[in-house]
């Protein structure tokens, strides 16, 4: 009876040991029979491509068939849903602040050479030279109601194979005075060197022009392919028997605690001018200086002080001026020569209203 029912259980374990076998083997995918084949290392190679081929075809196959659902879940997504508009971004508009240009021209000039066709000018324009030349820092004055104006009223010129000569007249008309004021503290300065602990004499402190009168312009050159090269410009403000209204005042320091100062000025004198030279230089460019009178400061001009004037001309040495300046009274020269409409100044850079 025992041996009966112990028939009966291995008889019902094999059954359920067969129905486990029947489920794995229905789970297992081909993939993982082709990966358990127990077919050693060394033999692979030489299995014939015949067997080789349905192994590789199933598992193409198998990828071909599978499904890539999560990839079609997520395209799916992405094209389902609605697409993202990003929000116009407005800008708040920049406002630059206010750019102020400066000049990079001075003034420009009218030529006129006859006096059918005057043009006249502004005479701190038509004096623009003035600050050019300066090699300091130099500062203007206009009088109140200022109507001073200058123009060309005449015009010669002589020409012969290899050399040229222009001389226009100009006249100043109107009233008032117009001032060009040299830095006193650089001016000290440039001459300190050469003072040994001596008074510096004849500083330069100021021109004026003062009203009106009448002058010329005097240009001295060469012909060459290009027209023409100026060797000289000479201005003078005492033509037709009228004295110059152009005036310069000078004055000497003193040293004091071996500092030298324009509080320890003295001899502030006056000298009524001429004439103003410009020439072609290679090196430093010198200014001439032709005087009519000397005097002192707020005193009335006198003959003896004509004398004074004469006598000092055997004595004044030329001014270094700016290279810039030079050159443009040469070019200014050129223009008159060439008998152009117009001349335009270049920015005098020592002129405080054109750096402030």
């Amino acid at each position: 009876m025992k041996k009966r029912i112990l028939i009966i259980l291995a008889f019902i374990l094999i059954i359920i040991l067969l129905i486990l076998i029947l489920i794995y083997q229905s789970n297992k995918s081909p993939y993982d029979e082709a990966n358990n084949i127990n077919t050693p290392k060394m033999m692979v190679d030489s299995i014939d491509n015949s067997v080789k081929e349905p192994i590789d075809n199933l598992i193409v196959d198998e990828l071909i068939i599978s499904e890539p659902v999560i990839d079609e879940l997520i395209i799916d997504e992405l094209i389902i849903s609605e697409p993202v508009i990003d929000e116009p971004v407005i800008a708040e508009p920049v406002i630059d602040e206010p750019v102020i240009i400066k000049s990079i021209a001075g003034p420009t000039i009218r030529l006129s050479y006859d006096e059918v066709n005057i043009q006249e000018n502004i005479l701190s324009s038509f004096m623009y030279f003035i600050p050019l030349i300066s090699p300091t820092l130099v500062d203007r004055e206009t009088s109140v109601n200022n109507n001073q104006k200058v123009s060309i009223v005449s015009y010669g010129k002589k020409i012969s194979s290899d050399k040229f000569y222009v001389k226009c007249k100009f006249k100043i008309t109107g009233s008032g005075f117009h001032k060009n004021v040299f830095d006193s503290s650089e001016i000290i300065r440039r001459n300190v060197g050469n003072s040994n602990k001596k008074p510096i004499k004849n500083i330069l402190s100021y021109l004026v022009f003062n009203d009106g009168g009448f002058g010329s312009i005097e240009v001295n050159g060469k012909i060459n392919p290009d027209g023409g090269v100026v060797n000289s410009v000479d201005v003078h403000f005492n033509e037709e028997g009228t004295s110059s209204p152009v005036s310069i005042g000078i004055y000497s320091v003193n040293p004091k605690d071996g500092e030298y100062n324009y509080e320890n000025r003295f001899n502030e004198t006056v000298a009524r001018v001429n004439t103003l030279s410009f020439k072609k230089s290679e090196g430093t460019p010198l200014m001439s200086i032709k005087i009519a009178s000397v005097y002192k400061e707020n005193k009335e001009e006198s003959w003896t002080d004509k004398i004074k004037g004469t006598i000092a001309n055997l004595f004044i040495d030329p001014l270094e001026i700016d290279k810039l300046g030079n050159e443009t009274m040469l070019n200014f020269g050129l223009a008159i020569f060439k008998q152009e409409n117009e001349f335009i100044f270049p920015i005098a850079k020592n002129l405080k209203e054109s750096i402030e």
